[in-house]
């Protein structure tokens, strides 16, 4: 039993299909079977251009802008919980400080970290 291979279309071929539903007065259920693709296909691909003109179809493993900059937030905002984490851990080891060099340090910790969210929240 052989796998079926998913088609994958550019954006220039995208772009070249839908110039072409516009500029004819064919219907997008003959140009579809035309080209052998599935009529619903043309019209998300249409759906999208009209949603985002500018960035539709932005390619393999290319993502709008907005997704990249809320995945490098995450990353960012991923990176600041770990330090906090390492910290914490540290001030457990190095428990043996007297009452007060505890409170200090962790005064600094929580300090960090919620200096970290804040500048996490600010860029937003």
């Amino acid at each position: 039993m052989s796998k079926i291979q998913r088609r994958r279309f550019d954006a220039q071929f995208k772009h070249d299909v839908l110039q072409l539903v516009h500029e004819t007065n064919r219907k997008i259920s003959d140009i579809a079977k035309d080209l052998g693709v599935h009529p619903e296909l043309l019209y998300r691909w249409k759906s999208e251009q009209k949603a985002d003109p500018e960035h539709a179809f932005p390619g393999k493993r290319r993502m709008k802008l907005d997704e990249e900059y809320v995945r490098r937030l995450e990353c960012e905002l991923t990176q600041a919980c770990q330090e906090c984490d390492i910290l914490r851990k540290a001030l457990a080891y190095f428990s043996v400080f007297s009452r007060f060099s505890l409170i200090l340090l962790q005064l600094l910790i929580t300090f960090r970290c919620h200096r970290e969210v804040l500048t996490l929240a600010k860029v937003e």
